[in-house]
């Protein structure tokens, strides 16, 4: 069977291709890409004024199997990704059972199979449980398939804990995507910890809180040649620079491998001050911010291919819990 693309603009990184051009895929395979390209008995579709590009990958996820499908599925998950360009998904492990064994990872990977309608890869916990306190099944699941471990949704508040995580996780050449939190100071808090919570009464949550465990991670990553990820990073104090580098988000060449901005934050803009908002998790990729000086914005900003509604809602209740306490 032959498919057609045709009329496409043709977005191809690996030759740095960015053009109007035709694709011919057959039994699966891109057989094709140039101009005025035609094959017999194919299947043509117009791709006018759509992009035409290798398949996107998001490493973030939370497809909620098992234990929480209420909320999410491979199945529902995956058709999401579909309907955004997404053809490869990394789900977490902060499940019902927690994925901390192989024997759950080669379980989940055939259903992924059979429900998913794209690729569906997966990470492991680096505690059991996600307590903190005894090394998951690491080594087992990485021969299983793991891409890397995490313990997303919890800090790993022990030190010595997450240096044996990095150490064991090393040894794989898996990295750790690290939830970088300082709970002891964001318990109970519900905004950004300045001048706005305090106005407001809120409980809020100090930056210094990640900056403290970015710190400890980064110097731990660097003592054990551990491959680190932060992850959801809202605020910019926690992106360290090297001196010698150009690109802030590493550090001594390939210790830190990146950070992932929070992906559901707005920012809201009061006169002279900022307040950071946290908005309930969206499962998807793009970041969004909103940036009011004196008007409501453009609520295009928050466009998000999954669930553009909840963030719209979102923030319509901010702004009415907003507006309520300042009259109080």
């Amino acid at each position: 069977m032959s498919l057609l693309i045709k009329n496409g603009t043709v977005v191809n990184p690996a030759k740095k291709q960015n053009e109007v051009a035709d694709v011919l895929v057959k039994d699966g395979k891109i057989a094709a890409i140039g101009q005025n390209l035609s094959a017999d008995g194919a299947e043509v579709y117009d791709a006018t004024g759509l992009i035409v590009a290798p398949g996107l990958i998001d490493i973030h996820t939370h497809l909620r199997e098992p234990g929480q499908e209420a909320k999410e599925d491979f199945h529902s998950g995956t058709q999401a990704a579909a309907a955004g360009g997404f053809t490869r998904v990394v789900t977490m492990a902060n499940t019902n059972p927690v994925v901390d064994n192989a024997a759950l990872v080669r379980g989940l990977q055939k259903q992924a199979e059979l429900t998913g309608v794209v690729k569906v890869e997966f990470i492991g916990a680096v505690s059991k449980g996600l307590e903190g306190k005894e090394l998951a099944e690491m080594g087992d699941m990485a021969e299983a398939g793991v891409v890397a471990f995490s313990d997303d949704g919890h800090y790993v508040e022990n030190a010595a804990f997450m240096r044996r995580a990095l150490e064991y996780s090393s040894m794989f050449n898996k990295m750790v995507i690290d939830h970088a939190e300082d709970i002891t100071l964001t318990k109970n808090g519900h905004m950004h910890e300045g001048i706005v919570s305090y106005e407001l009464g809120v409980i809020g949550r100090p930056a210094v809180a990640e900056d403290l465990a970015v710190a400890r991670d980064i110097l731990l990553s660097e003592m054990t040649g551990g491959h680190i990820h932060i992850a959801h990073k809202p605020h910019t104090n926690t992106v360290f620079r090297n001196k010698s580098k150009a690109d802030p988000c590493f550090i001594n060449g390939d210790r830190i491998h990146s950070c992932k901005l929070c992906s559901f934050s707005i920012v809201i803009k009061q006169g002279n001050r900022t307040a950071l908002y946290r908005l309930k998790s969206c499962n998807c990729l793009q970041k969004f911010f909103l940036a009011a000086s004196g008007n409501a914005g453009n609520t295009q900003n928050l466009s998000c291919i999954y669930c553009q509604i909840n963030i719209i809602q979102s923030f319509y209740l901010f702004f009415i819990f907003t507006v309520q306490t300042f009259d109080y």
